[in-house]
């Protein structure tokens, strides 16, 4: 586990690294008070719910790898990123 100290507009935040095992990663931005800001996790493709699955699936084709897949959660909010590797770009692709 990693703590990092930052100050921003809305004071003091801490941001936590944790390595979880299994290629998996866990990020917390934590405020002054305790508050968990929002969390970043990095997770295998396979424990993604099957609408996402089937939805970066669908865009990488058979052109993609889809890499550093990350489950993000701000309050009630989850948003999902994945990282397209194609094999024809000189630079992955953040969707």
């Amino acid at each position: 586990m990693k703590i990092i100290h930052s100050s921003g507009d809305s004071g003091k935040i801490y941001v936590v690294e944790i390595g979880l095992g299994d290629n998996r990663d866990l990020d917390l931005r934590v405020a002054a008070n305790g508050e968990i800001l929002k969390s970043i996790e990095k997770v295998a493709l396979s424990s993604t719910p099957e609408a996402i699955r089937t939805a970066l699936e669908k865009l990488a084709g058979t052109t993609a790898r889809i890499e550093d897949v990350k489950k993000m959660t701000k309050g009630q909010e989850v948003t999902w990123q994945a990282e397209l590797d194609r094999k024809d770009a000189r630079t992955p692709k953040s969707v």
